[in-house]
């Protein structure tokens, strides 16, 4: 019942835009570039009526097909907390079909992952912090995948993905993908074209 009132009061007053009560954003950037795939994680997260549990987290990975982001400092176990409410879906945040792939990553824990945790209800949300996370602490994580690019493991490129907590925070996931210039079109298709020119010529030459 005071949870509830809490979570109701801080909705109000967001929805007003009173002072003290600013929402926060946790934004999440995979960008794909000539030598592979590279991603921040930046922002910082109000804890305020959230649900919360403790535990022993790992993980370097993404999983684009299920939206799971895992960000160890070390790549080994840390401990951490676990955060989340009755709303956040991580389904809402699918950026691609391809299935896991391993990273290496900097910086502080971090994940966004389902939980099969007793403490919330089987298959929840969940975001994962250091366990000496304090609500609007910053959140500053890196991760690469050297050599592969957004179609090799399944990522949609230049797609945005974003959800909202019970207490307004948001959390947005964005690819970020080169788009061609009409130069490198047309010089693509100059070169197809000079292919197709070659091929044909050399059937003439075969008959003659």
């Amino acid at each position: 019942m005071i949870r509830n009132c809490v979570i109701l009061a801080t909705t109000v007053l967001c929805a007003l835009g009173l002072p003290g009560v600013a929402s926060s954003a946790v934004l999440v950037e995979i960008e794909e570039l000539p030598t592979g795939i590279y991603g921040t994680v930046s922002g910082s997260l109000d804890t305020t009526g959230l649900m919360v549990f403790g535990g022993i987290f790992s993980g370097n990975a993404i999983f684009p097909d299920q939206a799971r982001i895992l960000v160890s400092p070390v790549g080994g176990a840390t401990s951490g907390l676990a955060f989340s409410d009755e709303i956040f879906d991580i389904d809402d945040l699918v950026f691609g079909d391809g299935g896991r792939a391993v990273f290496v990553s900097t910086g502080g824990l971090f994940a966004i992952s389902k939980t099969n945790q007793s403490s919330f209800p089987r298959g929840s949300s969940v975001i994962r912090l250091p366990a000496a996370y304090t609500s609007g602490d910053e959140i500053s994580s890196a991760f690469s995948i050297t050599g592969q690019s957004f179609s090799d493991i399944g990522i949609f490129p230049n797609v945005t993905r974003k959800v909202t907590l019970v207490n307004n925070d948001t959390i947005t996931v964005r690819t970020i993908a080169p788009v061609p210039t009409p130069g490198s079109v047309l010089l693509a298709l100059s070169g197809v074209a000079a292919i197709v020119s070659l091929k044909r010529r050399r059937r003439t030459r075969q008959r003659a």
